[in-house]
């Protein structure tokens, strides 16, 4: 028994193909989008193992001691890429607004960052993330302190 016959195959064939096809185009922008993904959710919802996962493994450590001191009190309440450049193959620029409250305080603040990803391999991890405007996160200060594999060059 034949599911589809003739032009009606070609057409889920053509169909299936398309769709492959476009992932492909841009798997570099959905690569780092995801890693973007990763940690800022990881970081609302209380996912730090995740969140620490797209960060270098010598400071992953200290990052999730750190979150352990404010995940009583501090929320991520959302997060938005406001500007993604990719610099160079395997490096971007990401400005990224971050809202948040203290439960003990209830103010909601809005905080902007600037993010330094570059890809290894086949992952994309955070390199460095600098405060630019706002209320600094409280229980996140090894941002301000990540260790850039390379100095930053001018591009």
């Amino acid at each position: 028994m034949t599911i589809f016959s003739g032009k009606k195959m070609s057409l889920a064939l053509f169909a299936v193909s398309t769709v492959i096809g476009c992932g492909g185009a841009a798997k570099k922008q959905e690569t780092v989008s995801a890693g973007i993904r990763d940690y800022g959710d990881g970081l609302r919802w209380q996912r730090f193992e995740q969140a620490a996962a797209r960060l270098p493994s010598d400071v992953r450590l200290e990052f999730l001691d750190n979150l352990e001191d404010s995940e009583d009190d501090l929320r991520i309440d959302d997060y938005e890429v406001s500007r993604m450049i990719l610099k160079k193959r395997g490096l971007a620029e990401v400005s990224i607004r971050w809202f948040w409250h203290l439960e003990t305080k209830g103010v909601v603040h809005k905080t902007t960052t600037t993010q330094l990803w570059k890809q290894s391999g086949r992952r994309w991890h955070l390199t460095s993330e600098t405060h630019v405007k706002g209320e600094e996160l409280p229980g996140l200060p090894i941002w301000e302190h990540l260790e850039k594999d390379e100095p930053e060059e001018a591009i």
